[in-house]
């Protein structure tokens, strides 16, 4: 979701992890957002965090500007139940370190360490060890305890790699593949309590918009038996006038030693997608492997909308499951001839459950839900 989970903005400055807040220009479009989504695979459960805020290129009386929702998955058949909210601007601040007011844009290396404020609502916290939040929306509210992250790569570049450092239109960064640690869920009207443990995926995006269409995946199983994560984004990246395909994907299983980045600087993408039937076919190629996903989810768990960031502000532009089946597909290509005729070894094949799966803006399905919708704040 803030997923976007495509590719990137411009870069202005240093200090902090690009998981860290940045800064923001005079003048819009631009927006920053952070989505959280946490795996608890003993249940059979799924929930979410999306929060962020735009600087819109033209202002209007009734943009949303913000926004916050908490989501989980409610069974394999239905779509996500969701609570939202558009807080006001004033009631929202962000600090890093000691308290202190962002001054210059994260770097590259430094550790996150910032709070996301949000009055009444709660709080978001990430230092280099913990991610703890206390969250309401509505009348859910939903907090967590976690610990160190599984960093997408030791030098803290990301999905990106080096592109990071390009004036792209959007960037897409991934701070944890799954950090490990517990949930409390709880209705505040009736009492009704979900909690557990899992493990939670970590990314934000910021830019001036997200592109006008575009799919998001991600998905992983750690246990005993496996430690295998994965997360991508394929769409179209708006530059100008024109929209140049462009994708990210990044997969690990780190008992087999396999860690794998696919980007458009040294890849190729094919994507055959069914939106009405919650099914995405993906193909990424490079030099040395071509990987496949087949994604699959029932069509009636991309009932509900959620909002995305456009120019102008929060709009309804996104239908997501959390219960999504991934097959994977990984081949190794040995010789030139494996190369030139896309053969070679297949070094993996899995299967993940509960995995989550986005079709956004021009993606989705002609009659989806966010055609009806008409407000990003549930709570009224």
């Amino acid at each position: 979701m803030f997923r976007f989970i495509l590719l990137l903005v411009l870069v202005q400055g240093v200090l902090g992890n690009e998981y860290d807040p940045h800064i923001y220009p005079a003048v819009g479009p631009f927006f920053e957002g952070w989505y959280s989504r946490l795996t608890d695979h003993e249940h059979s459960r799924s929930l979410g965090i999306l929060f962020g805020t735009v600087l819109p290129e033209t202002q209007s009386k009734n943009a949303t500007l913000s926004y916050l929702a908490v989501f989980r998955s409610n069974g394999s058949r239905y779509s996500l139940v969701a609570e939202e909210t558009a807080p006001k601007l004033q009631d929202i601040s962000i600090t890093v370190r000691n308290g202190s007011t962002p001054t210059s844009d994260p770097d590259i290396p430094s550790p996150p360490n910032f709070q996301w404020v949000c009055k009444p609502n709660g709080f978001f916290n990430v230092t280099e060890r913990s991610t703890i939040f206390d969250i309401t929306v509505g009348e859910v509210r939903l907090s967590g305890n976690f610990s160190r992250p599984l960093l997408w790569d030791p030098d803290s570049f990301g999905p990106e790699g080096w592109l990071t450092i390009l004036p792209l239109p959007i960037h897409w960064f991934v701070y944890s593949l799954g950090t490990p640690g517990s949930y409390r869920w709880v209705n505040l009207t009736n009492g009704d309590t979900v909690q557990g443990s899992g493990y939670l995926h970590q990314e934000k995006n910021w830019g001036e918009a997200f592109p006008s269409g575009w799919i998001w995946t991600e998905g992983l199983q750690i246990d005993d038996e496996r430690n295998i994560s994965y997360a991508g984004t394929f769409g179209t990246l708006d530059v100008g006038p024109f929209a140049v395909p462009a994708f990210l994907f990044g997969y690990r299983n780190n008992k087999k030693g396999i860690s794998l980045d696919f980007r458009v600087s040294n890849s190729l993408s094919l994507q055959q997608l069914e939106p009405c039937n919650g099914i995405a076919m993906v193909t990424v190629m490079s030099l040395r492997y071509t990987l496949t996903l087949e994604m699959t989810s029932n069509e009636t768990n991309f009932q509900s909308c959620l909002c995305g960031p456009k120019r102008n502000g929060f709009v309804p532009v996104v239908t997501e499951s959390f219960m999504t089946v991934t097959k994977i597909r990984v081949i190794h290509h040995v010789t030139m001839w494996d190369v030139l005729w896309r053969t070679g070894e297949v070094i993996d094949e899995v299967t993940l459950e509960g995995a989550a799966l986005e079709f956004g803006g021009e993606y989705m399905c002609e009659d989806n839900s966010c055609k009806s919708k008409t407000s990003c704040d549930s709570t009224g």
